[in-house]
């Protein structure tokens, strides 16, 4: 059964779920009060009921935006992460470009994350 990715806006009750993520990930969650609009600022990928990852945008007093506290279920394994991701970052520069940014940044380390940007550039 081939479910439809929807990418919709961060809940506040996604919060308890995306601290979870993490966690596992061996990371310290961010607390509310640092992510855009204290945890609302975001967007959450999901396929059927089951969440698959998060992301947030961060908003400047410039034409720069920046993509951070990017996160995954640390339990879907499926082949689409990928495409999934993908999805979720030009999900976030649609909205930043939609508000005016003109230059959309992000730093990582992580090499999945990296691959994913690149992708867009």
């Amino acid at each position: 059964m081939n479910e439809e990715i929807k990418i919709r806006n961060v809940k506040l009750e996604d919060y308890a779920v995306l601290d979870d993520w993490w966690v596992a990930h061996g990371e310290q969650p961010p607390e509310l009060e640092q992510l855009p609009d204290n945890g609302l600022g975001g967007i959450v990928a999901v396929k059927g009921d089951k969440m698959i990852g998060a992301g947030y945008l961060y908003l400047t007093n410039s034409s720069i935006a920046y993509i951070d506290a990017a996160i995954s279920n640390p339990h879907y394994k499926g082949r689409d992460r990928f495409v999934i991701g993908v999805m979720m970052i030009r999900e976030l520069v649609r909205r930043a470009k939609a508000l005016g940014y003109k230059q959309i940044e992000t730093s990582t380390s992580k090499e999945g994350m990296i691959k994913r940007y690149e992708k867009e550039k």
